[in-house]
């Protein structure tokens, strides 16, 4: 049996691609993205892969290599509270100052 192939670059769609990290990513659009999330690696979070992803206008499909942990892989947030950030905690207006206790000034001397 012989196969014949057509490497005729004319035959052969191409299209001009880039690969870049979710770190470098940042602040660039695209048409369209691919996202590789590896799961062996265990770094994927859900603020990489919300950049990776929101970087595609009009098109961006994920691969992986286990789809059934993806979602709990995705779901790990690593996202630190600034520490200027308001709490749910209520705070209460009314502040009480106490007086201080009265004290005697005292020197200790020891040999």
């Amino acid at each position: 049996m012989t196969v014949s192939l057509n490497l005729d670059p004319a035959a052969i769609p191409t299209w001009t691609t880039y690969a870049v990290t979710s770190h470098s990513s940042q602040g660039q659009t695209a048409d369209r993205v691919f996202v590789h999330i590896d799961l062996r690696g265990a770094r994927e979070n859900r603020q990489l892969a919300y950049v990776a992803v929101s970087r595609g206008r009009y098109d961006a499909q994920i691969y992986t290599n286990d789809q059934t942990q993806l979602a709990a892989a995705l779901d790990h947030d690593v996202s630190h509270r600034a520490p200027i950030e308001p709490t749910s905690a209520p705070v209460s207006t009314a502040q009480t100052i106490q007086p201080s206790p009265e004290r005697q000034p005292s020197i200790a001397v020891g040999i």
